[in-house]
Protein backbone atom coordinates (compact mmCIF):
# COMPACT_ATOMS: atom_id res chain seq x y z
CA UNK A 1 0.00 0.00 0.00
CA UNK A 2 2.62 2.48 1.19
CA UNK A 3 4.90 1.77 -2.57
CA UNK A 4 1.40 2.11 -4.66
CA UNK A 5 1.00 5.49 -2.30
CA UNK A 6 4.56 6.56 -2.82
CA UNK A 7 4.28 5.79 -6.27
CA UNK A 8 1.28 7.87 -6.97
CA UNK A 9 2.60 10.87 -4.99
CA UNK A 10 5.64 10.09 -7.86
CA UNK A 11 3.37 10.57 -10.53
CA UNK A 12 1.98 13.30 -9.35
CA UNK A 13 4.40 15.68 -8.33
CA UNK A 14 6.35 15.08 -11.72
CA UNK A 15 2.57 16.16 -13.44
CA UNK A 16 2.65 18.99 -11.21
CA UNK A 17 5.92 19.90 -12.00
CA UNK A 18 5.78 19.16 -16.22
CA UNK A 19 3.02 21.63 -15.76
CA UNK A 20 4.99 24.20 -13.96
CA UNK A 21 7.68 24.58 -16.61
CA UNK A 22 5.25 24.48 -19.25
CA UNK A 23 3.48 27.60 -17.76
CA UNK A 24 6.71 29.37 -16.53
CA UNK A 25 5.73 28.88 -13.08
CA UNK A 26 2.17 30.93 -13.19
CA UNK A 27 -0.75 30.38 -11.58
CA UNK A 28 -1.02 28.90 -7.87
CA UNK A 29 1.29 27.06 -5.85
CA UNK A 30 1.06 23.62 -5.19
CA UNK A 31 -0.83 21.76 -1.95
CA UNK A 32 2.20 21.67 1.05
CA UNK A 33 1.97 18.34 3.17
CA UNK A 34 -0.30 18.53 6.47
CA UNK A 35 0.01 15.68 7.96
CA UNK A 36 -2.60 15.54 11.06
CA UNK A 37 -4.48 13.33 13.62
CA UNK A 38 -8.09 13.25 12.48
CA UNK A 39 -10.02 11.92 15.70
CA UNK A 40 -12.41 10.75 13.27
CA UNK A 41 -10.52 8.84 11.14
CA UNK A 42 -8.52 7.85 14.08
CA UNK A 43 -11.89 5.93 15.92
CA UNK A 44 -13.42 4.69 12.80
CA UNK A 45 -10.04 2.68 12.08
CA UNK A 46 -10.10 2.14 15.98
CA UNK A 47 -13.60 0.67 16.24
CA UNK A 48 -13.39 -1.32 12.66
CA UNK A 49 -10.21 -3.02 13.51
CA UNK A 50 -11.07 -4.03 17.14
CA UNK A 51 -14.83 -5.41 15.99
CA UNK A 52 -13.61 -7.30 13.39
CA UNK A 53 -10.88 -8.66 15.63
CA UNK A 54 -13.92 -9.70 18.55
CA UNK A 55 -15.94 -11.41 15.99
CA UNK A 56 -13.22 -13.75 14.55
CA UNK A 57 -12.44 -14.19 18.60
CA UNK A 58 -15.43 -15.05 19.36
CA UNK A 59 -16.19 -17.07 16.28
CA UNK A 60 -12.99 -19.46 17.22
CA UNK A 61 -14.62 -19.32 20.81
CA UNK A 62 -17.98 -20.48 19.06
CA UNK A 63 -16.25 -23.34 16.97
CA UNK A 64 -14.62 -24.68 20.31
CA UNK A 65 -17.68 -25.13 21.81
CA UNK A 66 -17.72 -21.99 24.67
CA UNK A 67 -18.91 -18.20 23.93
CA UNK A 68 -16.78 -15.71 25.96
CA UNK A 69 -18.53 -12.37 25.22
CA UNK A 70 -15.52 -9.46 25.57
CA UNK A 71 -13.01 -11.84 26.52
CA UNK A 72 -10.70 -11.24 23.65
CA UNK A 73 -10.97 -7.50 24.27
CA UNK A 74 -10.69 -7.73 28.18
CA UNK A 75 -7.81 -10.36 28.70
CA UNK A 76 -5.10 -9.62 25.63
CA UNK A 77 -3.14 -6.64 24.99
CA UNK A 78 -5.17 -6.46 21.37
CA UNK A 79 -7.02 -2.57 22.47
CA UNK A 80 -3.42 -1.06 22.65
CA UNK A 81 -2.37 -2.30 19.72
CA UNK A 82 -5.59 -1.15 17.88
CA UNK A 83 -4.97 1.78 18.76
CA UNK A 84 -1.46 2.57 18.13
CA UNK A 85 -2.48 1.12 14.69
CA UNK A 86 -5.20 3.05 13.96
CA UNK A 87 -2.76 5.94 14.76
CA UNK A 88 -0.82 4.67 11.88
CA UNK A 89 -4.16 4.54 9.99
CA UNK A 90 -5.04 7.79 10.36
CA UNK A 91 -1.89 9.07 9.27
CA UNK A 92 -1.56 7.57 6.29
CA UNK A 93 -4.53 8.76 5.46
CA UNK A 94 -3.59 12.18 5.70
CA UNK A 95 -0.89 11.89 3.51
CA UNK A 96 -3.34 9.57 0.88
CA UNK A 97 -5.40 12.73 1.11
CA UNK A 98 -2.45 14.83 0.44
CA UNK A 99 -1.54 12.73 -2.60
CA UNK A 100 -4.77 13.38 -4.15
CA UNK A 101 -4.73 16.86 -3.49
CA UNK A 102 -1.04 16.77 -5.62
CA UNK A 103 -2.63 14.83 -8.60
CA UNK A 104 -5.44 16.77 -9.07
CA UNK A 105 -2.65 19.93 -9.25
CA UNK A 106 -1.31 18.57 -11.52
CA UNK A 107 -4.31 17.54 -13.33
CA UNK A 108 -5.47 20.83 -13.21
CA UNK A 109 -2.19 22.55 -13.87
CA UNK A 110 -1.48 20.73 -17.40
CA UNK A 111 -5.37 21.57 -17.90
CA UNK A 112 -4.49 25.51 -17.98
CA UNK A 113 -1.43 24.57 -19.78
CA UNK A 114 -3.22 22.40 -22.64
CA UNK A 115 -5.90 25.03 -22.61
CA UNK A 116 -2.96 28.21 -23.28
CA UNK A 117 -1.25 26.03 -25.78
CA UNK A 118 -4.27 25.68 -27.50
CA UNK A 119 -5.33 28.73 -27.52
CA UNK A 120 -1.82 29.99 -28.77
CA UNK A 121 -1.44 27.60 -31.72
CA UNK A 122 -5.52 27.70 -32.95
CA UNK A 123 -5.26 29.56 -36.45
CA UNK A 124 -6.52 32.98 -36.57
CA UNK A 125 -9.65 32.91 -37.74
CA UNK A 126 -10.31 34.82 -41.03
CA UNK A 127 -12.18 38.09 -40.94
CA UNK A 128 -15.56 38.51 -42.98
CA UNK A 129 -14.84 41.35 -46.21
CA UNK A 130 -16.76 44.79 -45.52
CA UNK A 131 -19.35 45.79 -48.28
CA UNK A 132 -17.17 48.72 -50.16
CA UNK A 133 -20.49 50.32 -50.50
CA UNK A 134 -21.08 52.07 -47.74
CA UNK A 135 -23.84 54.63 -48.92
CA UNK A 136 -26.39 52.61 -48.75
CA UNK A 137 -29.39 54.21 -46.28
CA UNK A 138 -29.30 50.92 -43.92
CA UNK A 139 -25.53 51.17 -43.74
CA UNK A 140 -25.49 55.04 -42.72
CA UNK A 141 -28.89 55.06 -40.54
CA UNK A 142 -28.66 51.75 -38.97
CA UNK A 143 -31.77 50.87 -37.12
CA UNK A 144 -33.43 54.55 -37.48
CA UNK A 145 -33.30 53.59 -41.47
CA UNK A 146 -36.49 50.90 -40.16
CA UNK A 147 -38.65 53.13 -38.35
CA UNK A 148 -41.67 54.54 -39.20
CA UNK A 149 -41.83 58.62 -40.28
CA UNK A 150 -44.08 60.24 -37.61
CA UNK A 151 -47.60 60.72 -37.74
CA UNK A 152 -48.68 63.42 -40.29
CA UNK A 153 -50.17 66.29 -38.55
CA UNK A 154 -54.32 66.13 -39.06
Amino acid sequence: MLAALLARLMRGQATAEAGHRLLGRVGERGPRLQIGLSPRIWLLSFAGSSLVYLVHADAEGLAAGRWPLLSPWLHTYSLPVFAVLSVVVALLWSLATWVHAVEDYGRRTLERARLILRAALRPPRARRARPVDDRGPRRRFGLAFESRPPPLPA
